[in-house]
């Protein structure tokens, strides 16, 4: 997208703006590289962009009313979108001096769970964005990825912070969002979701730990070698409706171990870690 200029602002309406930057996402897909890094960091850009399209729909974006401040929040949108566009530019050099082949240009979001879930909620997100001729492209290199993710969510941080959104209305759609990306809730995507979001969407890394205090802590393939002293749950925890269960699956207890599976509702017996021979 070449930068907007102030005056064009009127004609085209702020909402046009807001979705051209959008949608300038979409037409980013994720190398070979990222096959199996998808979850640890690829995921990171496509929440960038899910925070600006929350964003957009918890100030009403779509409302059509002029924002007084809508030269300022054009240019940022503006910004986002010319940090995409270089990417993209030293991408396209990458895969002329290395002889990229169509077949790279694949996007691992079609193969991964997480992934089809993202694209489906932002199909359903930007709902007044027409479908573009513009030609999708692909990051190769980790730290031109890396690169983007922080230019781009440090825009979008400016954005949330400059013109928050109401309160209530950010929290119930950062709710939905993480609702659709984890329909069952498992520890295991919010964890994901957790990590990935962490330096990019503080609010969704809110939800998501806030899902996982609840879920408790998954064991799984652990060994206990002899002489051992462990707990596998937590200690000191309320045993009332509030207590958080566990998940335990494939660990091996060697003989003579000591093992607790499940919470301490009233701390450790005494002695429980001391050093036997």
């Amino acid at each position: 997208m070449a930068e907007v200029t102030l005056g064009a602002i009127g004609l085209i309406g702020l909402a046009s703006v807001f979705n051209s930057c959008v949608e300038s996402f979409n037409f980013i897909k994720l190398g070979r590289k990222f096959s199996n890094d998808y979850e640890a960091s690829g995921l990171e850009l496509d929440l960038v962009q899910l925070r600006l399209s929350r964003w957009g729909e918890a100030v009403n974006i779509y409302g059509g009313s002029p924002h007084p401040d809508e030269q300022l929040i054009a240019r940022i949108l503006a910004n986002i979108s010319n940090a995409i566009e270089k990417a993209q530019q030293i991408s396209e050099k990458y895969a002329a001096k290395h002889n990229v082949i169509d077949q790279d240009l694949y996007d691992i979001r079609d193969v991964n769970e997480l992934g089809k879930r993202f694209k489906g909620l932002m199909v359903k997100r930007q709902r007044e964005a027409k479908l573009s001729k513009k030609t999708t492209w692909a990051l190769y290199e980790k730290t031109d990825f890396n690169e983007l993710v922080q230019q781009t969510s440090r825009l979008v941080e400016q954005l949330v912070t400059l013109f928050p959104a109401p309160q209530p209305v950010q929290a119930q759609l950062c709710a939905q969002d993480l609702a659709t990306l984890s329909p069952s809730a498992n520890a295991q995507e919010m964890r994901i979701i957790s990590g990935a979001s962490a330096n990019v969407d503080s609010d969704l890394n809110k939800a998501a730990r806030q899902v996982l205090e609840k879920l408790g802590h998954t064991y799984r393939k652990n060994r206990v070698h002899p002489h051992a002293n462990v707990i596998f749950g937590d200690v000191g925890q309320s045993s009332g409706e509030g207590a958080r269960r566990h998940l335990y699956d494939e660990n091996e207890v060697d003989s003579d171990a000591n093992v607790v599976g499940g919470n301490m509702h009233n701390g450790l017996p005494e002695g429980f870690f001391r050093h036997r021979d």
